[in-house]
């Protein structure tokens, strides 16, 4: 175990997404996240003194990763454009 990581969330990739890249060119700004992700708080012992985590670390974190979550409308939307390769997407894009 490394002596700096003083923290570590392993989020699924269900309890949240992320914004899109193309956000600018898109209706829709959130999208789901196919992979779960993990974050990790690394801090020296001066670090750790003046930056300690808090006890409600975890669900902050949480919280804020699920803001990212597409609605339903978002994803039906997604799904009916097709504009990817993967399940999620619709299953194909322009090759359908």
């Amino acid at each position: 175990k490394n002596s700096f990581v003083k923290a570590s969330v392993l989020i699924a990739a269900s309890d949240h997404g992320f914004v899109s890249g193309a956000q600018h060119q898109r209706k829709d700004r959130f999208m789901d996240s196919p992979f779960d992700t993990a974050f990790f708080v690394l801090q020296n012992v001066g670090g750790a003194k003046r930056y300690p985590i808090p006890v409600s670390f975890d669900e902050i974190l949480r919280e804020a990763f699920r803001k990212s979550l597409p609605t339903d409308a978002m994803r039906d939307r997604r799904m009916k454009e097709g504009r990817g390769f993967g399940d999620k997407d619709g299953g194909g894009g322009v090759y359908k």
